[in-house]
This record gives structure tokens, C-alpha cells and sequence, in this order.
């Protein structure tokens, strides 16, 4: 029968240096280079179009809606489906705090703290003066346009000529 040497027992920084030297080597294992994270990046945002709308002395960068979101948006207008002019502000409010992603080149959680549409809405939509928020709003649909042309697949040599530019990016 063999004998396990006892263990010299270890100090608390011993453990704590081990224990961080645990937890480096578990990052570094999960950690994705900077060409996979381009790669997830462009994966997620295909299709996504961005413009920044200068208002003032601020600017405001607008994202297009992914379905999910603009689902989301129409469902917190259809509400109002008795035709009152609530569906109008309500549709365009929650499209925006769906869509803006920054202002003056910071991200939007940093500006308000968090990212749901409900605090966005609260804290930047209402405050702003509504000929700001319709500036925004007719910008976002002028992208959304653009959008529509840009991947408005007609015909089988469109579709061709698109995928062609995708793998060539």
C-alpha cells in the first residue's frame, strides 16, 4: 500500500495566488481573439444599417431594428388600436429607444445605465422636445428606406449578386 506525502498546509495569499492564477487561466481559455469577435460581429449585424443624426450640438447614433425589436415596438403601439393618436408617439418612442445606441459617440447604457427601451424612453425620449424626436424618427425611417432598397432581394440575380458581395467581404 502506498503512502500520499502529506501536504504542507498553505498560507492564505498561497491560495488566493492560486485561485486567481485559476481564474486567469479560465479567461484566457474563453477569450475570443479580435478576429473571432470581428467575425461574431459581422455575423450579428448583417443587415443592420447605422446613421448618426446631428441635433444641435449633440448627435445621435440610430441602429436599424432587428424583427424582434420592431416587433416589440409595434406591440407596445397596438394598445391604442381604438385609433387615438397615442399609437403614433408611442410606435415612434419605442422604435427609437430601440434604435439608439449612442449619443455623442457614447453608448447609450452609459448614458442612461441600462439598455431596456423602457428606462431609454424614460429617460432620454421624454425629455427631449418632440420636433427632436420627430427629426429622429423621420431619420430612422429614411434609413429604414434605404434599408429596404439596399436589401430588397427581387429577383434570383439580385439574391446572386448580394451573396457574391457578402463572401467577398
Amino acid at each position: 500500500m502506498r503512502q500520499v506525502p502529506a501536504q504542507q498546509p498553505q498560507s492564505h495569499s498561497q491560495i488566493d495566488a492560486i485561485q486567481q492564477m485559476r481564474r486567469e487561466q479560465i479567461s484566457a481559455a474563453n477569450r475570443l481573439t479580435q478576429d473571432a469577435r470581428n467575425r461574431v460581429n459581422f455575423l450579428a449585424g448583417i443587415g443592420r444599417t447605422t446613421v448618426d443624426v446631428p441635433v444641435g450640438e449633440a448627435t445621435f447614433s440610430l441602429r436599424s431594428l432587428k424583427s424582434t425589436e420592431s416587433h416589440a415596438a409595434i406591440r407596445a403601439a397596438s394598445v391604442f388600436v381604438d385609433g387615438s393618436p397615442d399609437w403614433y408617439f408611442t410606435l415612434r418612442d419605442m422604435t427609437l429607444a430601440r434604435s439608439i445606441y449612442a449619443i455623442d459617440g457614447v453608448d447609450i447604457d452609459m448614458v442612461v445605465g441600462d439598455l431596456s427601451p423602457e428606462t431609454i424612453h424614460e429617460l432620454v425620449i421624454d425629455e427631449m422636445d418632440d420636433l427632436v424626436a420627430d427629426k429622429l424618427y423621420a431619420e430612422f425611417l429614411k434609413m429604414q428606406r434605404e434599408q429596404k432598397i439596399k436589401f430588397g432581394l427581387v429577383t434570383p440575380e439580385q439574391m446572386k449578386e448580394v451573396t457574391e458581395d457578402i463572401k467577398k467581404s
